[in-house]
């Protein structure tokens, strides 16, 4: 039965230790989906709040902007990645990720509020 929850590609590379966490990894994602309806409705919508505003960010004339889009995107990225680790049961995982979201939309965020930010905030966010 393990094996069902496998694709074909996986059932035949996959093998021993890191075979049984990936399946454990699958089958926890599935149940969080199966039994908290709620909370995956939830992670739906705020997805697509985030890919509205990623949409309505598609022309960009100002040449300030490009790299503040782009860590934007990285964040929605990011935020996506910390759901995935969290309905599969990773949950320190998913806390890290998920902080690496925050922290990286917060500087395109304050940066649109303020506008000398923007210049500060990548230099921060490249000095790392």
């Amino acid at each position: 039965m393990d094996d069902q929850i496998l694709l074909p590609s996986e059932d035949k590379n996959l093998r021993g230790a890191y075979r049984e966490y990936f399946i454990m990894k699958r089958k926890n994602y599935l149940a969080v989906v199966r039994d908290l309806p709620e909370l995956w409705d939830c992670f739906l919508r705020l997805d697509e709040i985030w890919a509205r505003s990623l949409d309505n960010m598609r022309t960009v004339t100002e040449k300030e902007r490009p790299p503040l889009i782009a860590m934007f995107r990285h964040s929605h990225q990011q935020f996506r990645i910390a759901f995935e680790l969290g309905f599969a049961t990773a949950i320190t995982e998913a806390f890290g990720a998920m902080r690496g979201s925050i922290n990286t939309g917060m500087v395109p965020t304050k940066s649109s509020v303020n506008q000398p930010c923007s210049k500060c905030g990548l230099e921060r966010m490249t000095a790392s």
